[in-house]
C-alpha cells in the first residue's frame, strides 16, 4: 500500500537506526570511509568520511580539500594517538565524547590543534574532576605544556589545599624541574601548617 509520499509502507524497515547512532558508526568506518588517516607513531589506519569532516570543521575542510590533498587517500596524523583521534572523529560526527584518563591529555592537545572548542572544554571539565594527590603533579606539567592556564590554576589550588600530601607523592618526584618550584610555592602555605 502506498502512502501520500509514494513509497510503499511494505518496504519500510520495522525499526530505523537513529541518526545519532548511524553517525557514530560512520565516524570510524573502514567500509564506508573515503579517507584514511595514518595516525600516531603506530601509523594506525583510521578511516572516515571526508565530506562530514569538512562540513563540521574548517581545518579538516582545508586539510582534505586542499589542492595537494584533494585526491590523497592516506593523510598522515603523526602527533595524535589513535585513541584520541578516534575520540575526535566521534565528537565531530556526534557532538559527544567518552573520555578516559588514559587519553584525555592527547585528546585535549588534538582538540586545540583542530580548534574543537566544545571538545576542548569537555576535556578540561573531565580533567578538573580527576585531580588527586597521586596525579596532580603529572597533570600540572602536562597542562602547562599545553598552555591550559585555567586548568593549571585549578591544579595549583588543589596543591595549595593538599600541599604536604602532594610533596610526598611519587608524582612530585617525577615532576620536571621547571614545574618543581611552582609546586613548592603553591604547596608552601599548607606545608607550613603541618604539625611537627
Amino acid at each position: 500500500m502506498d502512502d501520500e509520499t509514494g513509497y510503499s509502507t511494505d518496504d519500510l524497515p520495522i525499526r530505523e537506526e537513529s541518526l545519532h547512532n548511524a553517525m557514530a558508526r560512520l565516524a570510524c568506518n573502514k567500509e564506508l570511509g573515503d579517507v584514511c588517516f595514518v595516525v600516531g607513531a603506530q601509523k594506525e589506519e583510521i578511516y572516515s568520511v571526508r565530506a562530514v569532516l569538512a562540513i563540521r570543521n574548517h581545518l579538516f575542510r582545508n586539510l582534505l580539500y586542499s589542492p595537494e590533498n584533494r585526491h590523497q587517500l592516506n593523510i598522515p596524523v603523526p602527533n595524535v594517538t589513535p585513541t584520541a583521534f578516534r575520540a575526535i572523529l566521534h565528537y565531530i560526527f556526534t557532538d559527544e565524547v567518552a573520555l578516559s584518563a588514559h587519553f584525555v591529555i592527547s585528546a585535549l592537545h588534538a582538540a586545540r590543534q583542530y580548534q574543537l572548542y566544545g571538545l576542548q572544554m569537555a576535556c578540561i571539565r573531565f580533567l578538573a574532576t580527576q585531580i588527586d594527590v597521586s596525579n596532580a603533579c603529572n597533570l600540572l606539567s602536562q597542562v602547562i605544556a599545553y598552555q591550559e592556564d585555567e586548568l593549571a590554576q585549578s591544579i595549583l589550588e588543589f596543591i595549595d589545599n593538599n600541599g604536604a600530601a602532594v610533596l610526598h607523592s611519587d608524582g612530585f618526584l617525577e615532576l620536571p624541574v621547571d614545574c618543581t618550584a611552582l609546586v613548592i610555592r603553591s604547596a608552601e602555605p599548607q606545608v607550613t601548617q603541618v604539625p611537627h
